[in-house]
């Protein structure tokens, strides 16, 4: 729905629906996000995966051998292998029913986030995140600000305008911002109150639009917000996924660590109590 509604901004200044349709392709930053985080994510999801099978295997087949062992010694066990024991007993025999509880859990989050309640909870969650917080609030920024800059060039009035900006934003926190905004502009204030009062632009977008504003140049400070914000995105998302793949190696090796470690301290604790 998004993607058609951008298609209908591009025929409003002018553009035919191939032309949209490519334009949109070229300069909508969930698109290159999408493209440049694929690409990057390629070795991060292939060592996941691994990471987890090995686990997986770790767990089910390995540790319950352990355990018989350990059962028959009849040794205290560290606090350490107890946890990992409980674990590893709680996925083999309960494993079905934990399958279960997951889908079920993850089908009763789809259901809720598609409510109106739960999708202005879920998204008002994401711009609160680390990291992804602000890089939301920058893609939408830039969404946002090369719209309204397009359409205010091609004649398009400032009500009409922030209608269609409205329907192609993602966040619905973001976009309620905005319905409030134009209505808002309604009642005669101008754009840069309302913004700021609005609480989820950066400070910097809403000070450049505001002398945008007070210059008569509002639609070219847009154009300039929108060129800053998109090298911003660019720069977040490099960030981001440069994060990405020493958290998963690390998270990996804990997991791993923490199944060795457990195992090494009841062997060595027996051998103790043998001699």
């Amino acid at each position: 729905m998004r993607g058609i509604n951008q298609i209908h901004v591009k025929s409003q200044i002018g553009l035919n629906f191939a032309d949209g349709l490519r334009s949109i392709v070229r300069q909508d930053p969930d698109v290159i996000m999408v493209g440049e985080i694929r690409s990057a994510m390629i070795y991060p999801v292939v060592l996941l995966l691994v990471g987890g099978v090995v686990v997986i295997v770790l767990i089910t087949f390995v540790v319950p051998q352990f355990a018989k062992l350990f059962e028959d010694m009849g040794a205290a066990l560290p606090l350490p292998t107890q946890i990992l024991l409980g674990l590893s007993a709680l996925i083999t025999d309960y494993w079905p029913i934990l399958i279960l509880a997951t889908l079920g859990t993850v089908g009763t989050f789809k259901f809720y986030t598609k409510t109106d309640k739960g999708q202005l909870w879920w998204e008002g969650l994401l711009l609160k995140l680390p990291l992804f917080g602000p890089l939301i609030r920058k893609i939408e920024v830039s969404r946002f600000t090369l719209t309204m800059s397009a359409l205010l060039k091609s004649g398009v009035p400032v009500l009409e305008a922030m209608g269609i900006v409205q329907s192609i934003l993602i966040n619905r926190v973001i976009s309620d911002a905005v319905g409030k905004i134009k209505q808002a502009l309604k009642r005669g204030k101008g754009l840069s109150g309302p913004l700021q009062d609005a609480e989820v632009f950066p400070p910097m977008a809403v000070q450049m639009i505001t002398v945008g504003e007070a210059s008569g140049a509002l639609d070219t400070m847009l154009a300039r917000v929108s060129h800053t914000y998109d090298k911003e995105v660019e720069q977040a998302i490099k960030q981001l996924i440069s994060l990405i793949e020493p958290l998963m190696i690390l998270l990996i090796a804990l997991v791993i660590g923490f199944i060795v470690a457990s195992m090494l301290l009841a062997i060595i604790g027996a051998n103790d109590i043998a001699f």
